[in-house]
Order: C-alpha cells, then sequence, then structure tokens
C-alpha cells in the first residue's frame, strides 16, 4: 500500500508529541504513522524565551518507491485479481467446476500481472485453477499447475512456511490422479515433513491447532497411500502416528 496520512499533533511545552489525531489516510497505515509520529521530539516552541504547546498538522508518506500512476495501475489490477479470486473459489466451492476453470484461469492472468514480490497470490491462483481442474476430472492440465505452485512456492517461501506443504499436498494428489503413486507419496512426504516444521515454528496457539489438523489429514491420507502401494508396515507406522497427534 502506498499513500499518505494526515495527522494533527499537539506539542508539548518540551517538544514532546503529546497528542496524534488521525485526518486521513489508508487504515492499513495509519497505526504505523501514529506510532512513527508520536517517537518524534520538536525543539520547543518559544515565545519571549519561554516554551509553549502548539499544533501542527504533518503528512506522512508511505512510498513503494513507484510513481503514483503506476501504483494506481497496480491497485487496479489488485482489485480486480482478489474480486476474480473470490468468484474463483464461490464456484470451486459449489462444483460449477466448468466456470471455475474459466474463472480461476482468469485471476491467473491477473495474478502473473501483479509484482514480483506477489508469489502467494499467484501460487494461489495456479492451486484454484488445478482444482477447478480436477473437479472435471482433467487430471494432466491440473498437474501442471499443481507443478507451477510448487516450483514457485520452493522459489519464494522458507522451508517451514505451511504453503509450501500445502503445495506439495496439491502435487501429490494431482500425482496421485495420474496415476503416479511413487510420486505422490514422495509428495506426501514433503508435505508432512514441511507442515511439521510449519508447527514447530508458530506461536500462534491457533496456527499450531490448525496445523495439527493438517498434519493428522495428511498422515491419515498418507497411511493410505502406503497401504495401496503394498507397504502395510509403513501404512500402519503413520497411522499410529496420526492418531497419537
Amino acid at each position: 500500500i502506498q499513500g499518505k496520512v494526515v495527522v494533527q499533533v499537539r506539542i508539548a511545552k518540551d517538544g514532546s508529541v503529546a497528542e496524534v489525531k488521525v485526518v486521513s489516510g489508508h487504515p492499513l497505515l495509519v497505526g504505523s504513522a501514529v506510532n512513527a509520529v508520536k517517537q518524534w521530539k520538536y525543539k520547543p516552541f518559544l515565545a519571549d524565551g519561554s516554551p509553549l504547546e502548539a499544533r501542527t498538522t504533518i503528512e506522512v508518506p508511505f512510498s513503494l518507491g513507484i510513481p503514483d500512476n503506476q501504483y494506481k495501475e497496480q491497485q487496479k489490477i489488485n482489485n480486480a485479481y482478489f474480486a476474480k479470486d473470490r468468484e474463483c473459489r464461490s464456484q470451486i466451492s459449489s462444483r460449477d467446476y466448468a466456470d471455475a476453470v474459466t474463472t480461476c484461469k482468469s485471476s491467473v492472468e491477473l495474478a502473473e500481472k501483479l509484482p514480483p514480490e506477489r508469489a502467494l497470490e499467484r501460487t494461489g491462483a495456479y492451486a484454484n485453477v488445478g482444482w477447478a481442474l480436477m473437479g472435471r476430472h482433467e487430471y494432466p492440465e491440473a498437474l501442471d499447475y499443481f507443478k507451477k505452485e510448487v516450483a514457485l512456492d520452493e522459489k519464494f517461501l522458507n522451508p517451514y512456511d505451511v504453503e509450501l506443504g500445502y503445495g506439495y499436498h496439491h502435487l501429490g494428489l494431482g500425482l496421485l490422479a495420474n496415476g503416479d503413486l511413487k510420486g505422490a507419496l514422495e509428495n506426501y512426504q514433503k508435505a508432512i515433513h514441511t507442515v511439521e516444521l510449519a508447527r514447530q515454528h508458530i506461536d500462534s496457539k491457533f496456527l499450531v491447532w490448525e496445523y495439527t489438523n493438517s498434519l493428522k489429514k495428511l498422515l491419515t491420507e498418507y497411511s493410505e497411500l502406503l497401504l495401496r502401494s503394498g507397504d502395510s508396515a509403513g501404512a500402519a507406522e503413520a497411522k499410529r502416528e496420526a492418531d497419537s497427534i
């Protein structure tokens, strides 16, 4: 987000900022602007040698280092992407896969116009197209999108980011749908390892609970795949691990 926050401040006699009132600015920028201004220190305002309280209006700029016209164009694309993404997810949820494929592919086109650092939007868009195609049983093309998702995840995410683990899970399901049980097992292993790392690195009780449920589900599915592969001992071990969580 780029823009200005305008605040009115009351400056105490000693030059400290005694009060800050927000006049305008983006809600996500206001808190940072206020916190910054509160730390400022002014030279005391003097009248006949005596310090006085003073009031003034300040503009606090937040910049992404790009011209305003370029920023506005990015915001236009950003808003269009999120609108299309919501529509895409809604259609997948409603199992309207035929329309979802078209909508989700449109969201990919918009996501790919976002700045390079907006990788999560692109990986999410790839995943959604993959799910829509899976719903239409178009498994080879779905797999291609899951591969794109994971390739980008591996480039931009940390080894302990849960989104990477979810990407491996998607790819495992895509490989399974295309008859590659060995590849599916390998990606399930990566998914389980990554989600476990994510669970260890997060300090939110809610997210620990969420990641734990994801891990339990992954281990249960992994157990079923091992059983299909003929590894009954490995399947039993994965099931025990899932049940122990």
